[in-house]
């Protein structure tokens, strides 16, 4: 079965909204972001929307037959590894942007340890809320 052009959007829309809103947070009001503190909450949010956007990924691939995932720890782990590939891009990104335009996204390492975490966070709060909601694996 071919992947559907909803099945893009569902895994696609919401990581990448989270990644304008940070990218015009940080251009247009930077002194707001980090008075407040946003860069903690887009992270735990991007995490969220990172598992949640790997969840359906995997749905999908199951309901294509590519990969069948019967097992809890399984899901959760490719899940969670997939948060901690984004979150890893997304500083990259940072850190880039940082380099490129002078712009201050990453101030030191442990923010960027802070970033990692907490978007890992997020990921893993997101797939275990959808397990004890569901109940289902996927």
């Amino acid at each position: 079965m071919l992947v559907k052009p909803s099945d893009i959007v569902k895994i696609t829309l919401v990581p990448f909204l989270i990644f304008l809103l940070n990218e015009v947070l940080y251009s247009f009001w930077p002194g707001l972001s980090f008075d407040w503190q946003l860069d903690i909450y887009l992270h735990i949010v991007g995490g969220m929307s990172v598992a949640a956007a790997g969840i359906v990924a995997l749905r999908v691939a199951e309901r294509g037959g590519w990969v069948k995932i019967n097992r809890v720890f399984a899901a959760f782990f490719l899940v969670v590894a997939l948060v901690m590939a984004a979150a890893v891009t997304w500083e990259f990104y940072e850190f880039l942007h940082d380099y490129f335009y002078g712009t201050h996204f990453q101030p030191n390492n442990a923010d960027t340890m802070k970033d990692l975490f907490m978007g890992t966070v997020g990921g893993i709060l997101w797939y275990l809320g959808h397990y004890i909601r569901t109940r289902r694996v996927l």
